[in-house]
C-alpha cells in the first residue's frame, strides 16, 4: 500500500497536462527531419528546433530548448523525449488562446508552436456553431469527422511550424502570411 501512494504522489507531483501523445508525434516527426540528411527539406537539420507544446492557462512544454525562460523546470516524470530535454511550467501560459500553431521566440530562441489537442478540440467546438446554424442537416456528419480526428494531422503541424523557425533563419525579413 504504501508502495501505491508513493507512486501515486511521484505521479502528482511532475506530471504533464499537456497530451503527452503529441510528444510521441514529434519525436516521430524529429525521427525525419531531425538529422543530417533530412530527406524532406535537404541542408536542414531540425535536431536544434526547440518544440513549445501548451494548453492555455494550463502548461507550457518546451522541448530540447536551450535557455528555458524563468519559471521552466526540468521534467522528471515517465514521459520521455528522443528530441531532448523536457522543461514545464504551470498557470499562465505562453500563447493564452486556443489553436495557436505558429513560430516564435521563446528565451530568445526560435521555438515552433503547437496548441495542445484539448486546445485544438476546443476550438474545433467552437467553430460547429456556424455550419450546424447554416446547415443543421450536416451536423451529425461534421460531428462525426471531428470526433475520430486524423492522427497525422498533429505530425504535419509539427513537421510545417518547424519549417517555419527554418525559414526565418534563412530569410530573417521575410514571413509567411
Amino acid at each position: 500500500m504504501l508502495q501505491i501512494l508513493a507512486y501515486t504522489a511521484l505521479l502528482q507531483q511532475d506530471r504533464l497536462q499537456v497530451d503527452p501523445l503529441m510528444l510521441v508525434q514529434a519525436a516521430e516527426v524529429w525521427a525525419v527531419i531531425g538529422r543530417k540528411d533530412n530527406p524532406v527539406w535537404p541542408g536542414w537539420d531540425a535536431r536544434n528546433t526547440p518544440i513549445l507544446v501548451y494548453f492555455p492557462g494550463k502548461q507550457d512544454v518546451l522541448i530540447n530548448h536551450s535557455k528555458p525562460p524563468d519559471g521552466f523546470k526540468r521534467y522528471t516524470g515517465a514521459v520521455r523525449s528522443s528530441i531532448g530535454p523536457i522543461f514545464v511550467k504551470d498557470g499562465p501560459t505562453i500563447k493564452d488562446i486556443d489553436g495557436q500553431n505558429t513560430s516564435t521566440e521563446v528565451g530568445g530562441v526560435g521555438t515552433l508552436v503547437v496548441a495542445d489537442t484539448l486546445s485544438r478540440r476546443r476550438q474545433w467546438m467552437e467553430g460547429l456553431v456556424g455550419p450546424f446554424v447554416e446547415h443543421p442537416e450536416n451536423a451529425t456528419k461534421v460531428i462525426t469527422d471531428g470526433l475520430f480526428p486524423n492522427p497525422y494531422e498533429p505530425m504535419a503541424l509539427f513537421a510545417h511550424e518547424a519549417f517555419h523557425v527554418y525559414q526565418r533563419k534563412l530569410a530573417p525579413n521575410k514571413a509567411a502570411n
